[in-house]
């Protein structure tokens, strides 16, 4: 089977859909059923699922831009190459993981969690056509959490990482 056909097969094996960030394909398949209120301070504008989880496929030559959820965000790789999982703390300190498969690779590791507030970005590796992963978010995702990575913005406040936000930024 060629890679191409996998991803094809795996697209409709999990009902996958184009993501509506524009990069990659995905599907919900879990949005908990109980609510959780917020006690302590938060940006959330009010209570959220108590967490979601969706399927994730990222494909060639696609990348997942800086952006950061208001909710911790979990990534659980099932199959695939490698992906490099890349975060930027509020101190600008930048971190990165490879997401892959730890059977055959010592480089890698098969979950990983991004803290609520913190900018992260995603790059398949070279040798990698695809990565299938899920993606946990705890409380539950909501589109509205969702804060997209402004290059510009971002130049300014991390001009230490400028390769990396550019390479991983709209140029619009």
């Amino acid at each position: 089977m060629t890679e191409d056909s996998e991803i094809t097969r795996i697209k409709k094996q999990l009902e996958l859909v184009p993501h509506p960030s524009g990069y990659g394909a995905f599907k919900e398949k879990w949005k908990g059923d109980r609510q959780v209120t917020f006690t302590s301070k938060t940006s959330h504008s009010g209570p959220r699922a108590s967490g979601t989880s969706i399927y994730f496929l990222l494909t060639a030559p696609n990348s997942v831009y800086w952006h950061k959820h208001l909710s911790d965000e979990g990534f659980y790789w099932h199959a695939g190459g490698k992906v490099k999982i890349h975060m930027i703390d509020e101190d600008g300190k930048h971190t990165s993981y490879i997401l892959g498969d730890v059977v055959s690779n010592t480089d890698c590791i098969a979950q990983i969690v991004v803290p609520h507030d913190t900018w992260y970005a995603a790059e398949l590796l070279p040798q990698s056509s695809y990565s299938l992963y899920s993606a946990v978010v705890m409380p539950g995702f909501e589109f509205e959490d969702w804060i997209e990575g402004k290059r510009e913005d971002l130049l300014k406040q991390f001009p230490q990482h400028t390769d990396l936000i550019t390479k991983l930024t709209s140029s619009s």
